[in-house]
């Protein structure tokens, strides 16, 4: 075997090592493959459940792209999309993250599921809406200020301007 590619096996055989050795010590967090994970699960439900668009092209032009830096590793990055339960599972190394589709608030990683899903997203504009003036009290107050800002300036006499008005 050529020296070169000993030392390409040698060095990808230490690295894969190291990485697992992290993920046994709990170092994974730290070298954010959660957020490799958490990044490819959202994405991909977002992509298939809420824009509607093919798996496998969210994962060649979005995913793959995306986490490029993880080079070879990257094969390693494992993706399942569940139509019936409306969820993607990501795992990584031993780390894994869900995201749900949630409905009208899209999806959400684990963990923010019942949130979502309980939350009133416009809450703040039903409070904005539930004090604002009637419309008939707002316009009239309203009215004058348009017919001012928008009137015409009256006519001057022309004493300063030279001209003989």
């Amino acid at each position: 075997m050529n020296g070169n590619k000993m030392r390409i096996r040698c060095s990808s055989a230490l690295l894969l090592m190291g990485l697992l050795i992290s993920q046994l010590t709990g170092c994974a967090k730290q070298l954010g493959f959660d957020i490799a994970t958490g990044y490819a699960a959202k994405q991909l439900c977002s992509g298939v459940f809420v824009a509607g668009l093919p798996e496998d092209h969210l994962m060649a032009y979005d995913v793959e792209q995306t986490l490029s830096p993880l080079g070879p590793l990257q094969s390693l990055l494992s993706v399942t999309v569940d139509r019936e339960q409306r969820q993607v599972d990501a795992s990584f190394l031993g780390t894994t993250s869900q995201a749900y589709y949630t409905g009208p608030t899209g999806c959400v990683l684990h963990g923010m599921k019942y949130a979502a899903l309980d939350a009133r997203p416009f809450a703040a504009v039903d409070s904005i809406t539930a004090r604002a003036p009637e419309p008939d009290t707002f316009l009239a107050g309203l009215e004058p200020a348009l017919d001012n800002a928008f009137s015409e300036p009256a006519k001057r006499s022309a004493e300063n301007t030279g001209s003989a008005g």
